[in-house]
């Protein structure tokens, strides 16, 4: 069963002067097995709405249902719903304490019960999904280990509670561009081999074009857009999105910079790979025999050897 939000507010510091509302009737469905990325501007709810989908605030207003069971229920098993929503916060190796790397990792599963043995073996597979091996660094201490690491062992100690959902709000922040690739191609393989249902939060639009199947736009609390990633963040959307502060991915803005310079590449395009092949294609169709003077320079050739609009020396 899927997690559903319907019409969820929430306001910090409520029937105070500083009241600060954060979500105003947001409502979204994750389902079982999908790869939503939530994207926003600053102070659009993101984080607020990350915390309501484990529990960690509680509607109402709003219902939040996690496989069907009301998040919001006072006499509800938010432990139940914790089990199946992990929660990575940003800087998630900040959430590390255990004196070792194993205590660390099982100390999810002692706490729902398991006996020392079961939450070792709990440990072990956890560690082994995020790629560390058990052995080499279950007696470390967590705090020797470089910070790639440590943030894979604070994600470790999630997946040990077994959970269905995995919810991370901002989960490549402070890494550098090899460590965002590391990370976002081992939450691919999880998503793809463990059929866990992830939930992206993040400001990268290109994490979001490359993984998501499915993108949400929150701005001021609520969701501004939703939908495949072609559609909320094609050539139609692109002004509402600048408009909110966000960007457009890199391989939009260079198709609609083709676009302006005469080119007729498809307004969806907004992945790399999409965007390298409807390049191919469309410089072949223009390279094609019978291609008039009109339609303009060989798109091949380099940008600084193309005449100049006055048809003079492009150096001059």
């Amino acid at each position: 069963m899927p997690i559903v939000v319907k019409d969820l507010h929430y306001t910090y510091n409520a029937g105070t002067p500083w009241a600060v509302p954060a979500l105003r009737g947001v409502s979204l469905t994750v389902g079982d097995g999908e790869f939503v990325g939530v994207i926003g501007p600053m102070g659009a709810g993101k984080s607020t709405l990350a915390q309501h989908l484990n529990g960690l605030l509680r509607p109402p207003p709003g219902t939040v249902w996690v496989d069907g069971q009301d998040v919001g229920a006072r006499e509800g098993d938010l432990l139940a719903v914790r089990r199946r929503v992990g929660l990575v916060f940003q800087f998630p190796e900040r959430q590390l304490f255990a004196e070792t790397v194993a205590a660390d990792v099982a100390f999810g599963p002692r706490n729902l019960g398991l006996a020392p043995d079961a939450a070792a073996e709990r440990a072990r597979v956890a560690l082994g999904m995020v790629g560390l091996d058990y052995e080499a660094l279950k007696d470390r201490s967590p705090f020797s280990l470089s910070g790639g690491q440590q943030r894979r062992v604070a994600l470790a100690g999630v997946l040990a509670m077994g959970p269905r959902y995995l919810i991370l709000d901002e989960p490549t922040a402070g890494l550098d561009p090899a460590g965002r690739r590391e990370l976002l191609g081992l939450l691919a393989r999880l998503h793809r081999e463990q059929g866990l249902a992830v939930v992206l939060i993040t400001h990268h639009l290109e994490d979001v074009v490359r993984l998501a199947q499915k993108v949400v736009v929150l701005a001021q609390g609520r969701v501004a857009m939703a939908g495949p990633p072609a559609a909320v963040l094609g050539a139609a959307r692109r002004p509402q999105l600048r408009a909110l502060g966000l960007d457009v991915p890199v391989a939009a803005r260079l198709v609609d910079e083709l676009n302006r310079r005469g080119w007729q590449l498809p307004g969806h395009v907004v992945r790399e790979e999409e965007a390298v092949a409807a390049i191919v294609q469309a410089a072949a169709a223009r390279r094609a025999p019978g291609r008039g003077a009109a339609e303009g320079p060989d798109p091949a050739a380099p940008w600084g050897s193309r005449p100049a609009a006055g048809g003079g020396d492009p150096g001059a």
